[in-house]
């Protein structure tokens, strides 16, 4: 089983409950997305697994909570 949905919902959420539910969503769309593959003759395990990927590296750049781009402007302002 993939723990790319919660490690996105990381960069997202700071509680449990929300960490549960950011999670969920970004399987669910990774899922929804992943399954539609399958009209394209792709296997579907894999197009989940990389979507749901992507999802997380969306995150590392610019989740709200630690994301790189939001530590790289909160850095500059520091310097001014």
């Amino acid at each position: 089983m993939s723990r790319a949905p919660a490690m996105a919902a990381r960069f997202w959420a700071a509680e449990v409950w929300s960490l549960a539910a950011v999670a969920g969503v970004v399987a669910a769309i990774s899922g929804f997305i992943g399954l539609l593959s399958y009209h394209a003759q792709w296997p579907s395990g894999p197009a989940i697994v990389l979507v749901a990927g992507m999802a997380h590296l969306f995150s590392v750049v610019a989740g709200l909570l630690g994301g790189v781009l939001w530590r790289y402007r909160r850095r500059s302002h520091r310097k001014a």
